[in-house]
């Protein structure tokens, strides 16, 4: 089964609350297999209009190993996270990481994917929670006012101005 995260129109806060919701559910109903995708903004997708509007930012991958850590420690064996790594693809933004610890934490994630025991895995986590660097804090900073459905119907009230300005282009 499939887990996006850094799903739209939530807060840095919510996008990890949806994902563990998400993954909790399916263990709870026996998934033996899950894999976590990090959204990759991809050209002409309504997270690339969300982006290029300053409305959606990549999410940062070490915040990934953190909510493992935290929620699904005992679980890891069951979860894979999708590759993410330096894509080729023009024009799509990849989740975000920094100088200081991208490139490692890129290396430790593949790592991950080839351990199968859940103590195997949550060592490479911890590797990464234990790099020095600051990258997250910007990112889980960011509030997004109002609740969620309000925030959905603002955004969809945006899509649907833009559709209807390209459609008298």
């Amino acid at each position: 089964m499939n887990v996006i995260f850094g799903a739209p129109f939530l807060n840095p806060e919510e996008q990890v609350e949806d994902a563990v919701r998400s993954i909790s559910y399916l263990l709870d109903n026996h998934s033996d297999y899950i894999v976590l995708f990090p959204v990759n903004i991809k050209p002409h997708t309504l997270f690339m209009d969300l982006y290029q509007r300053g409305e959606y930012h990549p999410v940062p991958i070490r915040i990934m190993a953190d909510m493992l850590l935290d929620y699904f420690s005992d679980k890891l064996e069951k979860i894979n996270v999708a590759w993410f790594g330096d894509r080729s693809e023009e024009g799509v933004i990849p989740p975000a990481y920094c100088r200081i610890c991208g490139q490692r934490t890129v290396y430790l994630f593949q790592q991950y994917n080839m351990l199968e025991t859940a103590n195997e895995r949550k060592i490479i986590l911890q590797q990464i929670r234990r790099l020095e660097c600051n990258c997250n804090a910007n990112y889980l900073s960011e509030k997004k006012q109002g609740n969620i459905y309000d925030r959905v119907i603002q955004y969809y009230n945006l899509i649907k101005k833009r559709g209807e300005l390209d459609e008298k282009n």
